[in-house]
């Protein structure tokens, strides 16, 4: 009943770590638990950087720089796609939708990353 439903709640809520470990769980889907190995998640983290950071390098490494360009541009854009459907796994989204929506979300920080640096340039001569 409604009633049941305030009164857990409010019992809940006096127990603040618990009533926030909760709400991460409910909100978040986020397991706190899992963020207690700061070490061990910023070696997964540091790892992920340069993986996801040397898709785009790499073509300019083994290919002339004319072919690069194109080349680097695709291959980061269907690794956005396969990280964004790869969290469907734990997510339960479609992840056509989810692949696309990593790419279009990429692609706008790009554009704004791109146009905050002209407009820098602009002011910088």
């Amino acid at each position: 009943t409604r009633e049941l439903a305030q009164e857990m709640a409010e019992q809940a809520s006096q127990n603040k770590e618990l009533f926030l470990k909760e709400m991460a769980y409910r909100e978040l889907k986020v397991f706190p638990d899992e963020l207690d190995e700061p070490l061990k998640n910023g070696v997964y983290m540091g790892i992920s950087y340069v993986i996801g950071g040397s898709i785009p390098l790499v073509p300019y490494i083994v290919l002339p720089i004319s072919s690069a360009i194109p080349v680097s541009i695709v291959l980061t854009f269907c690794a956005l796609f396969g990280l964004g459907s790869w969290v469907t796994k734990y997510s339960k989204r479609s992840f056509v939708r989810a692949g696309f929506e990593m790419v279009a979300l990429a692609g706008l920080a790009a554009a704004i990353g791109f146009g905050v640096g002209q407009l820098i340039d602009t002011f910088v001569r």
